[in-house]
């Protein structure tokens, strides 16, 4: 799973950077879940979620983006052993 700064740094070079919140509040469940916190606002229900709470489509943009991330940089450990 990338880190915080990873996720920071992805939404920085795409002009996101006001969007870390959302970041923090799919992430949120890491504090008592760990690693397996994904099974909790790592889906396509959460980014819609987002989108008609906030009505702002550069937040589901950010967590879509977000989640994307992360499972590109999970299959990427995996192909390379070390996940």
């Amino acid at each position: 799973m990338p880190s915080g700064e990873v996720h920071r740094l992805f939404l920085r070079l795409l002009g996101l950077e006001g969007y870390h919140w959302v970041d923090k509040l799919l992430d949120y469940p890491a504090k008592w879940l760990g690693k397996r916190h994904r099974k909790l606002f790592h889906d396509l229900k959460t980014v819609y979620m987002l989108w008609l709470l906030t009505r702002d489509p550069m937040v589901a943009l950010a967590a879509y983006l977000h989640i994307t991330l992360d499972e590109l940089v999970t299959k990427m450990k995996r192909r390379m052993g070390n996940g």
